[in-house]
């Protein structure tokens, strides 16, 4: 008999029926003894399939007779695609014709053993198929079904073909970059935006996964390309949603922080950041100006960010004196985070990327190819990456099997309160990491404690601040729903009131060194949750890894991007660096930390013990940065963006009449290719292109005709220049092209496919109405939550200490520290 599922701290270890999991610790990770499907192609569904693989699940990849198309992506090594083996790693390998009866019943047959299903196919395709949700989960109830889209599932764009570089347009993204002045600079690291889906899509999957321990009830979970592309992007959302504040390409600047750019020493550029006052203040000790520190005009980071231009012609003559090292040693001194940029050699071998795993080097049957770590660090389930599995390799021992999954589906409605109701975390986390991991889990019906110092989160005072308010936008986006603590150094003597508050706790969520958590008097806790000795599930974030030389060196979003290599593929070398607009760092390591958790408290209610987990900014980055990382791991031909994106030009797109489009044919665009290419060119009167020899190579057109993109971009733009862009991107769409306008994000947010997504919902807390972002994935079960307002400074402090039975001069003692007491 299958115990209900109990995510609280105290619940006895579950029980189980399934036929492959066992009741206690698995080796290979928290997800060991699921079994997954993966009907998918390319990049965002393999890659869900590759990390639950890495969690620890059986994952069979089903590929058609052809083959899954990313092993003929360039470059190659040995013959097959580095971008197939880096996204199919921890899987096992079947091929089925899914168009004929054999197949499909092959198919079902497998599909009734599965835990979880993912596919990417367009929106109808698995239903014409007859492997549809509906038809699925009748002979498997408890499947849990993932469906990955470009742009959703309804919405007048549900069927139009979607990659990488056509999300970077439609949904803003690309317009967060590039230097002062240019409209644009699109990521050249093609397939982020594949990564970032699949990592939004096994967040989804693992709370769906939770949801049916309670009720033994799959369910069908719907991530879209889109979704995963704004929730990167979320920091930038709340600024325009509740600070009217529109980003735009700032350089290497933040949209939020001032300083917080790359300067030019004597020899490098130096990413420097700095987000709190306390670093304000270390930032012109190291710099040696008292006078800036006394200056009026930035006293505060509101007044820095609005007088930017003034600031930087104090410090850039100051900075550029001396060389990198010297300023890399003057600010670790002062406490000021500092960096500087890395490429694949430099980053592949350093010491702290070694020592923390960030890169595993695998043999594979086309030799040894590097790819990305694991994102998650588990004390008690490790995780490890092997090698993509051969095509065909598994047919003859899966294919027939009649393996099934137990029906103990129950009986009562399907909506209900969040699975995670009664989840008590504790969040010592300041910023975007910690606090947006936090938010998705109280989404998901966790009580969530925002422990702060009695300064406050510094992110309270990031760029804007809306008139009238107290605290940015982005801060009250990232912390909605939460209540808060403010911590001060007399309630850390005043009988371990922190202790306590953890001791009740089911996760704590830190950002926190050891040393702090250990200046908190937490350090037994951590310890017992680490051996898996007690139920507690510690999620630990740091810049850099748990181990290394850097380790307790500070890091932000910007040091953690130069350092990953991601600032190589914007703008031009030589020239002045540009960051990536969104916080990519910071928000993918929140959707792995949400992972984490999930992962934890689904094998703690298996074995009844908890663990810890480590995760860096620098790991996420390097996790979803897989495909470039094999693709220069030993090249046939230096061949395709995968190896030479990093040294390539800016990418804009092709200019239209009124704005700017990205636009893609598949397959070989010549006579040979396909024939929606060449009605398109005659069409827009190009005709000369269909026998020019720089359009008839296979492979060619993937991204724009690859490697000629920028010798040809003139001759389309003549022609293109008598096309308004929305106008032009529908022509390229009626003749089989995937095309998008580069979009703003206020553009992305108001086109109708968006709102028909409902993207973003308005809320009204204390008479105010605000606009909010949701989850960033639908369930046809889970209802997650949408709060209203983030907590003031200190608002629960005397509530909490009343629940924690404090005494009266305990109490005392927290109001003292700047916590209400009401």
């Amino acid at each position: 008999m299958r115990a209900t599922f109990n995510p609280s701290k105290n619940a006895e270890p579950m029980t189980s029926t399934d036929s492959n999991r066992s009741p206690v610790q698995q080796q290979g990770g928290p997800l060991a003894g699921l079994t997954v499907l993966d009907v998918s192609i390319m990049a965002a569904g393999p890659w869900t399939g590759a990390l639950l693989g890495m969690l620890g699940a059986d994952v069979i990849k089903v590929e058609p007779p052809a083959g899954d198309g990313t092993r003929w992506v360039l470059p190659t090594q040995n013959g097959m695609g580095t971008n197939y083996m880096a996204m199919n790693v921890n899987k096992k390998d079947v091929t089925l014709d899914l168009k004929t009866e054999e197949g499909r019943n092959h198919a079902l047959a497998l599909a009734r053993g599965a835990h979880i299903l993912v596919q990417n196919f367009r929106v109808g395709v698995m239903d014409r198929l007859g492997l549809g949700y509906e038809q699925l989960r009748e002979v498997n109830p408890r499947l849990i079904y993932c469906s990955i889209s470009g742009f959703g599932e309804t919405g007048p764009l549900r069927e139009a073909g979607c990659s990488d570089p056509i999300m970077q347009a439609y949904s803003g993204f690309a317009r967060l970059n590039g230097a002062h002045g240019e409209s644009l600079d699109a990521f050249r690291f093609t397939g982020f935006i594949d990564l970032s889906t699949a990592a939004v899509a096994v967040e989804a999957v693992l709370a769906a996964l939770i949801d049916r321990e309670r009720d033994g009830q799959g369910q069908e979970v719907r991530v879209s390309m889109l979704e995963a592309a704004l929730e990167m992007q979320c920091t930038r959302v709340a600024e325009w949603l509740g600070g009217g504040e529109l980003a735009i390409p700032r350089g290497s600047e933040s949209a939020a922080f001032a300083p917080d750019r790359a300067y030019q020493s004597a020899d490098h550029e130096i990413f420097v950041s700095v987000c709190r006052a306390s670093e304000w203040t270390g930032f012109c000790q190291a710099l040696e100006m008292p006078d800036l520190a006394a200056d009026a005009r930035f006293a505060t980071n509101q007044l820095r960010v609005r007088n930017r231009a003034g600031l930087d012609r104090a410090v850039e003559p100051v900075i550029a004196k001396r060389p990198a090292i010297w300023w890399l040693r003057a600010f670790g001194r002062h406490g000021v985070a500092s960096g500087l940029a890395h490429h694949f050699e430099s980053f592949r071998y350093h010491q702290q990327i070694v020592e923390n795993e960030m890169i595993a080097p695998i043999a594979t049957p086309w030799g040894e190819v590097v790819v990305a770590g694991p994102p998650w660090h588990f004390t008690q389930t490790p995780c490890v990456v092997t090698s993509a599995s051969m095509p065909d390799e598994h047919n003859a021992a899966l294919v027939g099997g009649t393996k099934t999954v137990v029906d103990e589906r129950r009986k009562g409605s399907r909506e209900r309160a969040p699975m995670l109701e009664g989840l008590k975390i504790v969040e010592i986390a300041e910023g975007v990491a910690g606090p947006l991991a936090a938010l998705r889990l109280s989404e998901l019906g966790a009580e969530v404690v925002k422990v702060e110092p009695s300064s406050g989160d510094y992110m309270r005072g990031a760029f804007p601040i809306p008139e009238g308010d107290e605290d940015a936008a982005a801060f009250v986006e990232l912390n909605r729903g939460k209540r808060s603590f403010a911590l001060g150094s007399a309630v850390q003597a005043a009988g371990g009131v922190l202790k306590r508050l953890v001791e009740q706790a089911d996760v704590l969520i830190t950002d926190h060194s050891d040393e702090q958590l250990s200046s908190l008097g937490l350090q037994d806790l951590i310890a017992a949750s680490e051996r898996g000795e007690s139920r507690l599930i510690v999620i630990s974030i740091s810049p850099w890894g748990r181990r290394g030389p850097i380790s307790s060196r500070k890091g932000s979003e910007l040091t953690a991007q130069a350092m990953a290599g991601y600032t190589r593929y914007l703008g031009i070398h030589g020239q002045p660096a540009r960051r990536l607009g969104a916080d990519v760092a910071s928000v993918g390591t929140a959707t792995f930390a949400v992972q984490a958790a999930l992962a934890a408290l689904y094998w703690r209610a298996m074995s009844g013990r908890g663990q810890r987990v480590d995760l860096s900014l620098c790991n996420s980055l390097l996790a979803m940065k897989s495909i470039h990382l094999a693709a220069q791991s030993n090249p046939d031909e230096y061949k395709g963006p995968r190896v030479g994106g990093a040294n390539h030009p800016p990418e804009l797109g092709w200019g239209a009449r009124d704005g700017r489009v990205f636009m893609a044919f598949g397959g070989s665009v010549g006579p040979t290719g396909r024939a929606g290419w060449s009605d398109f060119v005659k069409e827009v009167g190009l005709e000369k292109l269909i026998n020019d020899p720089r359009c008839d190579k296979t492979g060619r057109s993937t991204t724009g005709h690859g490697a000629h993109v920028h010798e040809l971009r003139a001759t389309y733009e003549e022609a293109f220049a008598r096309f308004p862009a929305a106008e032009l991107v529908a022509l390229i769409r009626k003749h089989r092209g995937n095309a998008a306008v580069y979009y703003r994000l206020d553009q992305t947010l108001t086109h109708p496919q968006t709102q028909a997504l409902e993207v973003v919902q308005e809320v009204t807390s204390e008479g105010k109405a605000r606009k909010v972002r949701r989850f960033p994935a639908r369930f046809s079960k889970l209802r997650p939550k949408v709060h209203a307002r983030a907590p003031r400074l200190g608002e629960h402090s005397g509530q909490i200490a009343r629940e924690l039975g404090m005494c009266a001069d305990e109490l005392s003692a927290t109001c003292e520290a700047g916590g209400s007491c009401a």
